[in-house]
């Protein structure tokens, strides 16, 4: 029966940092995608842009947002099973 061999320190040391960073630009995604909303639900959004401009910043925005959830969750689960 083959043993798993345990992650060694410097992928355990590479993987929270990549962790922290993945995290911040998620929550950072998030963030822009509640300004959207907001932009949204008021209304303000008609002072600066037209509605196609809009609904294609929007959705690049929710895009990014699900990639960056996406990449955190996959650093998060990696981070758990290194350590």
């Amino acid at each position: 029966m083959a043993s798993r061999q345990s992650a060694s320190p410097l992928d355990t040391a590479a993987a929270s940092p990549l962790n922290d960073v993945a995290l911040r630009w998620s929550n950072l995604a998030d963030r822009r995608l509640a300004y959207y909303i907001s932009l949204y639900e008021s209304g303000r959004w008609r002072h600066y842009f037209d509605e196609r401009q809009f609904l294609a910043r929007i959705r690049d925005v929710k895009r990014a947002a699900t990639e960056w959830d996406r990449i955190a969750s996959k650093t998060t689960l990696t981070d758990r099973l290194a350590g």
